[in-house]
């Protein structure tokens, strides 16, 4: 019985990449659709390659995010996958700023920075401050980080100045034993995922010492809009007897596009061009498994750089889609250790008394949204450190039908910084139409996670959102 699953990572900027997978059997004919398309001239498939640094920025978070993929696929076969690096990368880098030792040097490893120095958390400053600094409140994409602490429980000065100053975190003293507490952190989770994650925890243990929190939102209308009334049902083939049936979209235009024996990719800008998708089908004898093990920054990289503009249709399903990832398992397969074990942790960097605390739980909840007008993503991320025993168109040159399971990311444009990145193998149904009559900016995120207030209270602006109203506290 296969089980249906969404895990997220977030990265530095938005952009959304899917890669189309391959399912056993002979592909599907696509259904005939007939098309009012306006020519559009086609850029030279000889173009040169575009040049990639190695050493952008891009490459530890992608790093990172990529190995998270793999692990976690490696144990979710032919399941829907789909996570967020950026914000795992994030939480667990604000983390490590607080350990010290053997407990560090795991969680940089982790997270791609081994051999960059030696310090090199400090090092990656530059991807910390590209991904806060992504953050466009106008544009689409809104990145939050706060930091809750018990009453008692005190702060290192050093850690506390990074946390404000490197992470732009909010930091909180809470009684972890009130019911009150509960309700503020998912009050908090909630408001910075407009709504798409109401709760990240059910209950916090009392004597919990600190509680960190990572989100991400992203929200985008697409540059070349699907054609709604071309969207029709069809067949998806998530594997041999099991065909379900989607609302297959369809969009005409130029497009990067890219194609080698083994597979084709397309990139799908958003409106503005600073996000955009990436959509890979494997072609015939090569399955989404196989890719999906393959895959890592460089050749991420490679492909990337040889996108040139074509005119192309782009077939692909409605997307809707929501879970939660329990990530110590998976950061342990990863090489973290240390500092989920209570003997082992050390985290004196966070506070005096930080080789008493380790990580208890990690956690991270995502939501993924995608039609005709554009797509909606959002990710959170926490992690609970709790004190030891001692003291997570006509001429078209080419056609991608996303007919299968396919992998699907989100990624800055220019850095290729991945937000979110996943594999999915059963789109699921979007029950309503999510991005009608509203703007195709991301409302601006609050400051403080005072509760929502009830429509025609004073002192609030508010943004509606699906039914819901967003509130600005000022």
């Amino acid at each position: 019985m296969y089980r249906s699953k969404m895990y997220s990572l977030i990265g530095s900027s938005a952009a959304f990449a899917a890669l189309c997978g391959y399912a056993l059997g002979a592909p599907l004919t696509p259904l005939a659709r007939t098309r009012n398309v306006a020519p559009v001239k086609p850029v030279s498939k000889h173009a040169a390659p575009q040049k990639t640094d190695s050493n952008a920025p891009s490459d530890p978070l992608n790093s990172f995010g990529f190995r998270m993929l793999q692990e976690l696929n490696s144990s979710e076969a032919m399941s829907n996958i789909f996570i967020s690096p950026a914000s795992a990368h994030l939480a667990f880098a604000m983390a490590g700023e607080g350990a010290k030792n053997k407990t560090r040097a795991q969680i940089e490893t982790a997270l791609g920075l081994f051999g960059v120095g030696s310090n090199p958390l400090e090092k990656e400053t530059p991807l910390i401050n590209s991904l806060m600094s992504a953050t466009d409140r106008t544009g689409g994409l809104a990145v939050a980080n706060s930091l809750w602490t018990r009453n008692d429980f005190s702060l290192d000065p050093n850690f506390q100045s990074v946390c404000i100053s490197k992470f732009n975190s909010s930091i909180q003293k809470v009684d972890f034993s009130s019911k009150d507490t509960v309700s503020m952190i998912n009050n908090w989770a909630d408001v910075h995922t407009h709504y798409h994650i109401p709760q990240i925890v059910n209950k916090i243990d009392p004597s919990t010492s600190v509680l960190l929190l990572n989100a991400v939102y992203f929200r985008s209308r697409w540059q070349n809009q699907f054609e709604r009334l071309a969207t029709q049902d069809h067949i998806f083939v998530v594997k041999p007897g099991e065909y379900p049936k989607v609302k297959m979209m369809t969009v005409q235009g130029t497009f990067p596009f890219y194609e080698t024996p083994q597979y084709q990719s397309v990139a799908l800008p958003f409106e503005g061009g600073k996000f955009r998708a990436i959509v890979v089908e494997p072609k015939d004898g090569t399955e989404l498994g196989d890719l999906l093990s393959q895959i890592n920054t460089q050749k991420w990289n490679d492909m990337r750089a040889h996108l040139q503009n074509t005119l192309a249709e782009v077939d692909m399903p409605h997307i809707r889609l929501d879970d939660s990832i329990p990530l110590e398992s998976l950061l342990k397969k990863m090489g973290v250790h240390d500092a989920f074990e209570p003997q082992s942790a050390d985290f004196s960097a966070m506070s005096s008394t930080g080789k008493n605390i380790y990580i208890s739980d990690a956690i991270q909840k995502t939501y993924l949204e995608v039609d005709e007008t554009g797509a909606e993503a959002s990710a959170v991320t926490g992690i609970i450190m709790r004190p030891t025993m001692r003291g997570r168109q006509n001429g078209v040159e080419h056609t991608i039908v996303v007919q299968r399971p396919f992998l699907f990311a989100i990624e800055e444009t220019n850095s290729g910084n991945l937000l979110f990145l996943g594999s999915i193998y059963r789109p699921g149904k979007l029950d309503i139409d999510k991005f009608s009559d509203q703007p195709a900016v991301s409302p601006s995120l609050p400051t403080n996670t005072a509760p929502k207030q009830q429509s025609g209270s004073t002192g609030n602006s508010s943004v509606p959102i699906q039914g819901k109203k967003y509130e600005v506290i000022q």
